[in-house]
């Protein structure tokens, strides 16, 4: 329907809030859980994803942000996962530049994705910050293997 549209879990509670403009989802479309907290933003324009997504975890923090444009990530995405923060940098939909893993604040995992493919550096760090893989790729396979060998 045309218009602001409101969804209702079955408590009664809003379960979704959007706008359709000409038969489409356009601006902020929110999700809200069952006890009436906010659980996501989404930005549309004419159908398609566009601009910021957004998830929140139970204490109201954001869990997720991404940018999209049309209907593909473009730029950079964050997912919070407990301890685990993910950050992937994406170009159009493919994964192009740095993906970083990290346990709390430290940093485990660092790779380099080129269209969609790795690319470059593949670095893995245990807890203490010590190195423990470094791979090179070209075009999705490793040509090189710089691991630090430990000496017997």
């Amino acid at each position: 329907m045309e218009g602001i549209n409101t969804t209702y879990h079955g408590n009664g509670k809003v379960k979704s809030q959007f706008i359709i403009h000409n038969g489409k989802t356009h601006g902020l479309y929110r999700e809200y859980n069952n006890k009436g907290d906010l659980i996501s933003e989404t930005n549309y324009k004419d159908g398609e994803l566009c601009g910021k997504k957004y998830r929140f975890g139970h204490n109201g923090k954001i869990t997720y942000e991404a940018n999209f444009v049309k209907n593909k990530i473009d730029g950079l995405e964050t997912k919070k996962i407990g301890d685990l923060v993910y950050i992937t940098n994406y170009k159009m939909g493919e994964k192009h530049g740095i993906y970083k893993l990290y346990i709390g604040k430290i940093l485990v995992q660092e790779i380099e994705y080129k269209n969609d493919r790795i690319h470059g550096d593949f670095k893995k760090w245990n807890c203490k910050g010590e190195m423990t893989h470094w791979l090179k790729y070209i075009d999705g396979e490793i040509k090189q293997d710089c691991s630090l060998k430990s000496k017997l």
